[in-house]
């Protein structure tokens, strides 16, 4: 059986990060996952805090598998809404998925002239955190029941 490289990311990410171990868990995706994210960087770093290494070592590869599994979110999250989208509409969400990402290219430019050196990385982690709670609310809204339907 050959898998898509969403599906596969889908699958480490689950599986690795947050750890989830039933089929119904893997639909759930929540503030809960963000949240499981930020304990599981901060666990890192004060795990490695104490080490002689830290910052050129253990910070940047904490923050490396906190930002990976960030954007692994954001696919999750936008397939699953993808899924519950009519197909009619799917090519509007794709584009609007599309520009989203010109945005957010053109946030990272701004933010990466800024002279906050040391919060650019959470200014970018919290733009991108901004977009899965979207998405995370859209699925919600797109769930057959739902009383409020997206318009977005």
């Amino acid at each position: 059986m050959i898998f898509s490289m969403t599906r596969v990311r889908y699958l480490v990410f689950t599986v690795a990060v947050l750890g989830l171990s039933t089929a119904e868990s893997l639909h759930a995706q929540t503030k809960h996952d963000l949240d499981l994210l930020d304990s599981n960087y901060l666990h890192c770093i004060r795990s490695a805090q104490d080490t002689e290494k830290f910052v050129e070592e253990w910070w940047p590869d904490c923050w490396d598998k906190y930002t990976r599994s960030l954007d692994s979110l954001e696919d999750v999250a936008f397939t699953h809404l993808l899924s519950a989208t009519p197909s009619a509409k799917q090519d509007l969400l794709k584009s609007s998925e599309l520009k989203w990402y010109g945005k957010r290219d053109a946030y990272y430019k701004k933010e990466d002239r800024s002279d906050d050196d040391e919060l650019i990385p959470y200014k970018k982690a919290e733009y991108v955190e901004k977009h899965i709670l979207y998405l995370l609310k859209s699925i919600d809204h797109s769930k057959p029941g739902s009383k409020n339907k997206s318009t977005n």
